[in-house]
């Protein structure tokens, strides 16, 4: 997929955003690649997710517990001095799992983009972050944006207890205890525990973007 889209035309845009990770020492970065991209009338990102699952996302996942990475994409007009207007907001959750009996690996995505894929080995989950989570962005005419937008976009990515991760509201599933979502809930909004990283985009035209061939 990614190799369609950088022979695209010059308007597409493919970029490597350095981003720090507050939990990261200050002089660790980390790098990833995305893509903004007509599809249609409308407007959807890519972006390799392999770079949040660092050798401590993996053991955790290794180890049995669930690895959820959130993604909030917006699409923002700068104002300044005033903070720049929102456009287009959608949320994207990704909760990846390991069954340890079977060995083998679960990605369930929910909100925008939604999808579910099970794989038996590391690798074929290292190229599903890397090439498969699409984010549509705008659900109508692109025209009423402008012509000079910017993408925002906020990722974390935290390790929970597989009976109680959830993509929605805080509402327990089914086989979690109300003490361990509790605990989880707690976690989630405190930050404990996650990585966080952003990305802006340069300013960019919607109507000089092309469409992956």
């Amino acid at each position: 997929m990614m190799s369609a889209r950088t022979s695209a035309t010059a308007a597409m845009i493919l970029l490597a955003a350095a981003l720090t990770a507050p939990a990261a020492a200050a002089d660790e970065t980390v790098s990833f690649d995305y893509d903004i991209f007509r599809r249609g009338e409308t407007l959807a990102v890519w972006v390799d997710l392999t770079p949040v699952m660092n050798q401590r996302r993996m053991e955790d996942l290794l180890a049995g517990l669930a690895v959820r990475i959130t993604l909030d994409c917006r699409l923002e007009k700068p104002r300044r001095p005033l903070p720049a207007k929102t456009l287009v907001a959608v949320r994207t959750v990704a909760i990846l799992t390991r069954r340890l009996t079977e060995d083998d690996y679960g990605v369930q995505v929910a909100g925008a983009g939604a999808a579910k894929y099970t794989f038996t080995n590391q690798l074929e989950l290292a190229d599903c972050l890397a090439d498969s989570l699409v984010i549509p962005v705008t659900a109508s005419d692109t025209s009423g944006l402008g012509d000079r937008i910017r993408l925002a976009l906020d990722i974390s990515c935290n390790s929970l207890n597989p009976n109680t991760v959830s993509t929605t509201a805080p509402v327990t599933p089914p086989g979690g205890g109300f003490f361990d979502r509790l605990f989880d809930l707690f976690a989630e909004s405190v930050g404990w525990g996650a990585d966080s990283y952003r990305l802006v985009s340069p300013l960019f035209d919607p109507a000089s973007l092309a469409e992956p061939r």
